[in-house]
């Protein structure tokens, strides 16, 4: 059982590590576009102030007459970029606060000492430090905290199930609790909430709160020697996770319908396993399709482009105060190329 622990537990991780490389790779994405057309948007920032002056018609190629679609183009993207940010900083203050309103809610009425029985049976469990009781009537045991992940019990749990069965809950808990999952379903579920869009992400997302739960049955059933515990206590609360999963939709999404007939089936099931996947086509094409569109955003923007160079490189003297600043000027730039070369004086006598 040890070794089906540690490959549930195995797999978990490795779902959890593809769904935040999505995020990781997704969010240098996200800065690499930004960089790249808010620099040009600066640029074209200082022409509409009359912040550049021209030197071989400079401004006269920066204008939107010569380039309509590269400008509304860049304008559109300029806008896409900061709607989204605005959207995933929205997405990720609302999964914060609903969190925390979801603890806060149990945590209110988290009784100061817990009962004589709780105590007994976490003790057997080695969890007694990590578990608090909850005055209430709903038959709840969850694992919560993002660094310092705490096990909770409400009185109307303990009440409904035996020692065993509260032994082996506790277990399960215990096992998230030292997995770090309320971190990793946290940060899973930034992902989702803010990616909703890419493809294969709620595969791996699925995979590993499988996985995880799978895990923490088969740690729960080792320690105890038999699977009638848990199961018997995974019946018990099963009505009440059901509710969960539609009441709290995105804080618990182990509690899925879909997850639960997974566990069910493998408690039931000892040679059953969840199918797993490393790799998925859709996700493969959306990534690739990302690409494509960064890469035809950096040619486009280049800075070697003619169509657009940064102040840095084109042939155009910034003002600011009403001083010209010294004019620096590349015969071969394939955007304000001189036929001949200016003296220094001779440019700044130009502008």
């Amino acid at each position: 059982m040890i070794a089906r622990q540690k490959e549930y537990n195995s797999k978990a991780n490795i779902a959890w590590y593809q769904i935040i490389t999505i995020g990781v790779v997704f969010f240098i994405f996200f800065l690499l576009v930004s960089v790249r057309i808010f620099g040009k948007l600066f640029l074209l920032r200082d022409y509409f102030f009359g912040k550049l002056e021209a030197i071989c018609g400079c401004v006269n190629h920066l204008s939107f007459t010569h380039h309509p679609y590269l400008f509304s183009f860049l304008v559109f993207l300029c806008f896409g970029v900061l709607v989204f940010a605005v959207f995933a900083l929205k997405k990720s203050l609302g999964l914060w606060f609903r969190t925390r309103k979801y603890v806060s809610r149990y945590r209110k009425y988290q009784k100061k000492e817990i009962s004589r029985r709780l105590r007994q049976v976490a003790t057997q469990a080695g969890a007694e430090k990590n578990v608090s009781e909850i005055s209430s009537n709903n038959p709840v045991i969850f694992c919560a905290g993002l660094l310092r992940p705490k096990i909770f019990v409400t009185e109307g749990f303990i009440r409904r199930v035996s020692d065993d069965e509260l032994k082996a809950a506790i277990l399960h808990e215990k096992f998230h609790a030292r997995s770090f999952d309320p971190l990793k379903i946290f940060m899973i579920q930034h992902v989702l909430k803010i990616l909703f869009f890419l493809p294969g992400t709620k595969l791996f997302a699925r995979q590993y709160s499988i996985y995880s739960e799978i895990a923490a049955d088969e740690y729960a059933t080792g320690v105890m020697g038999s699977r009638k515990h848990i199961a018997s206590a995974l019946c018990k609360a099963i009505e009440w996770e059901k509710g969960a999963a539609k009441n709290t939709a995105g804080i618990v999404p182990y509690f899925s319908a879909e997850v639960l007939k997974e566990r069910v089936q493998k408690l039931s099931d000892d040679n059953y396993r969840p199918r797993f996947f490393i790799f998925s086509l859709t996700l493969s094409l959306g990534i690739a399709v990302f690409i494509s569109l960064f890469s035809f955003i950096n040619i486009v923007f280049s800075s070697t482009s003619p169509i657009l160079n940064s102040h840095d490189s084109v042939l155009c003297a910034q003002m600011q105060n009403g001083d010209s600043v010294q004019c620096s000027v590349v015969l071969d730039d394939p955007v304000c190329a001189m036929e001949a070369e200016m003296s220094a004086g001779e440019c700044a006598d130009s502008v």
